[in-house]
């Protein structure tokens, strides 16, 4: 844009918003600070992390969902059948249980629409397919001015691995959870334990601004479960001292020694041989320290769960309050899911019939399974006595007595005036008799 051209605009009053997208990233896009790989791998490999990103996702998806409509538009059930059946044909409850784990980790995933104005087919897409995102100045995808201008072609561009092409953004569904400081990608769990820290600050030995830098809780995690094992092995087998009488001797001994195994062996000599070990002094104690880095990672986790089954003397009141707080955590997962998915249910339903009004019709999500009401012993009795007054038959006798059963009440075969028509059926007469005379019992 020339300068006059900025000029111009000022002075018209066209170039007064704020823009979302630092200019660095306006014209390539933006990749993620974290590579997608990286972070994936971190879930695969590493138990904290993994455990933390089971307990989110299954707290968020692992109850199931079921769909509700309007009860005020007659058309409703008909958008609520489009939509369960393309949920069950494209199994989107089992897609939700690995995008739920995609989210909590890395704060993305990614739906292909294989016919964007049918929608009648989906799948996940690997979230670690993607590189970069290009989007318009305000994060968004839709075509602007600006967009026009600098000629982009905005969308998901893919690894070359993957391809390397850049997928139009009509044809995806992304799923972004935590996007700040003017993303285009969202942000997970992950990305806390994988990133490392650096800062300026002033160094009076050289009278020089240097930068420090802390390695990442992964790194240090990785790092002192090295260190562990190493200082395991090296007090497990401590250095020993053999001391014999002679020079001559203790160069027998060392040839004797060189020949036994590393573990097990057994050495017979003559003469005098002392063998003398290091004392093992823990004059530094590190639970402390340990405890801290321990705790910092189930911070970056956001969820106090993998501490609650490793800590000796959690209480209950600690464990439910604990729950509580992993409870508020998924609340956004959850509510991003919901909102995604009822917005591409809305293109289902128009795909499918156009005379629907998807809004009108208020197809939603809600999770766990729909409530069924609770029968009571009242109910039966109700039913029964309107069968009985309008000659209707709401309920069999043999229904009621099979229900009353199950509620405790003791019964007994009342005495038959006439016989049944068929062995093992009532006739009309009987079983009215019958109901009637259950029903006078039950009342007293």
């Amino acid at each position: 844009m020339s300068f006059l051209k900025k000029v111009t605009n000022r002075l018209l009053g066209r170039d007064v918003y704020a823009k979302a997208v630092k200019p660095a990233k306006q014209q390539v896009g933006e990749t993620p600070k974290i590579t997608f790989e990286q972070q994936i791998e971190a879930y695969l490999k590493d138990a904290n992390v993994r455990a933390s990103v089971e307990v989110l996702a299954m707290q968020a998806v692992g109850m199931g969902f079921y769909t509700t409509c309007a009860s005020d538009y007659d058309r409703a059930n008909e958008a609520k059948e489009i939509v369960d059946r393309f949920n069950e044909e494209n199994e989107v409850d089992d897609l939700l249980q690995v995008t739920a784990r995609e989210l909590v980790a890395t704060g993305n995933s990614v739906w292909q629409l294989f016919e964007p104005d049918k929608v009648e087919k989906v799948v996940r897409v690997p979230i670690v397919s993607f590189e970069r995102i290009i989007t318009n100045e305000f994060l968004g995808f839709e075509e602007t001015p600006w967009t026009r201008e600098n000629k982009l072609q905005l969308g998901f561009k893919q690894t070359n691995s993957y391809g390397g092409k850049l997928i139009p953004p009509e044809r995806l569904l992304h799923f972004r959870w935590n996007p700040i400081d003017g993303s285009g990608w969202g942000v997970g769990i992950c990305q806390a334990l994988l990133c490392e820290y650096s800062w300026q600050e002033y160094d009076p030995n050289t009278n020089q601004i240097v930068t420090r830098t802390k390695p990442s809780l992964y790194s240090i995690k990785a790092k002192l479960d090295t260190d562990l094992i190493e200082i395991f092995e090296k007090h497990a087998g401590p250095i020993e001292a053999w001391v014999a009488e002679s020079v001559k001797a203790a160069e027998k001994l060392e040839a004797e020694l060189k020949k036994t195994p590393k573990y097990g062996g057994r050495l017979v000599t003559s003469g005098k041989v002392e063998i003398k070990t290091p004392p093992l002094e823990a004059r530094s104690r590190f639970e402390s320290y340990v405890e801290y880095l321990w705790n910092q990672i189930c911070l970056a986790g956001l969820t106090p769960l993998p501490k609650l089954f490793t800590t000796p003397g959690f209480t209950e009141a600690s464990a439910r309050a604990a729950l509580d707080v992993a409870d508020r955590l998924v609340l956004p997962v959850q509510r991003l899911i919901k909102r995604q998915l009822e917005k591409l249910w809305r293109r289902v339903i128009v795909a499918v019939d156009p005379s629907i009004d998807p809004y009108k019709a208020a197809v939603r999500l809600n999770w766990g399974a729909p409530e069924v009401p609770e029968l009571k012993i009242d109910h039966i009795i109700s039913i029964a006595n309107i069968s009985a007054q309008s000659g209707v038959q709401y309920i069999r006798p043999e229904e009621v007595r099979k229900n009353l059963a199950k509620f405790g009440v003791e019964l007994w075969e009342p005495e038959q005036k006439e016989a049944a028509a068929v062995p093992g059926q009532l006739t009309e007469t009987v079983g009215k008799k019958e109901e009637v005379w259950l029903i006078k019992k039950l009342k007293e």
